[in-house]
C-alpha cells in the first residue's frame, strides 16, 4: 500500500511540475508594432486559458476544450484574428498554433503550424498581402533537424514561403537555443 501511494504521488508531482514549464508565460501588456524594426514573439503576446468555442472545436478539427489562446489584429484593420496554442495540437517539434480569422461572418482557419514563431513587417513578398504581419516559425522534426519556415499572407490564408533547415552550427549555439527554448516553452535544457 505504501509503494503504491508514493508512486501516485511521484507520478502527481512529477506531471505537475512538467504541465507548468510547457504553459506559455502570461504578460498582461498587449504589444505593438510600430515600427519596421518591431517584432513580436509568440511569447510576448497576451494569453489567456479559457474554454474554447464549439464552433471553434469544429474548425480546427480537435476535442480539445481549453486551450491558450490569444487575439491579435494582423493585418492592421482594427479587428483582432484569434491565436490558439496547445500541447496537445504540436508535440516534440514545439507547441501546436491555430491562427482563425472572421470572414464573411465566419471564422475560417488561416494558419496552422507547430514551433514557436515570431510576428513582424520588414520585408513581405512579392505577390502576397504587404497589409498582414509576416512570420517566421521554428519547428523541429527529428534529433537535429531544426526548420525555419517563412509564412506570409494569400488568398485569405498564411501560406508558407520559404522553408529552410537551421545548420547545426547555427542550431547548437548557446544564443539560438535559448531563442528556441523561449518561443517554444519547452522543459528541456537544450532544443536538440
Amino acid at each position: 500500500m505504501t509503494k503504491a501511494l508514493l508512486a501516485i504521488l511521484l507520478f502527481v508531482a512529477t506531471a505537475n511540475s512538467y504541465g507548468d514549464c510547457r504553459k506559455i508565460p502570461y504578460v498582461s501588456e498587449r504589444p505593438k508594432i510600430v515600427n519596421r524594426e518591431d517584432e513580436i514573439k509568440s511569447t510576448d503576446l497576451v494569453w489567456q486559458s479559457s474554454s474554447i468555442p464549439p464552433e471553434i472545436l469544429k474548425l480546427i478539427k480537435t476535442d480539445i476544450k481549453v486551450a491558450d489562446f490569444s487575439s491579435f489584429d494582423l493585418d492592421g484593420n482594427g479587428i483582432d484574428e484569434l491565436l490558439i496554442s496547445n500541447n496537445n495540437l504540436g508535440g516534440s517539434g514545439g507547441r501546436g498554433f491555430v491562427f482563425l480569422e472572421k470572414q464573411s461572418g465566419k471564422w475560417k482557419v488561416i494558419a496552422k503550424f507547430t514551433g514557436g514563431f515570431i510576428l513582424n513587417n520588414r520585408w513581405t513578398p512579392t505577390t502576397y498581402n504587404p497589409k498582414y504581419l509576416t512570420m517566421t516559425v521554428w519547428s523541429r522534426t527529428g534529433a537535429a533537424e531544426t526548420w525555419q519556415d517563412l509564412y506570409a499572407y494569400k488568398n485569405n490564408k498564411y501560406k508558407m514561403v520559404n522553408s529552410q533547415q537551421v545548420p547545426l552550427t547555427v542550431l547548437y549555439s548557446k544564443d539560438f537555443q535559448e531563442m528556441l527554448l523561449n518561443l517554444n516553452t519547452m522543459c528541456w535544457e537544450r532544443w536538440n
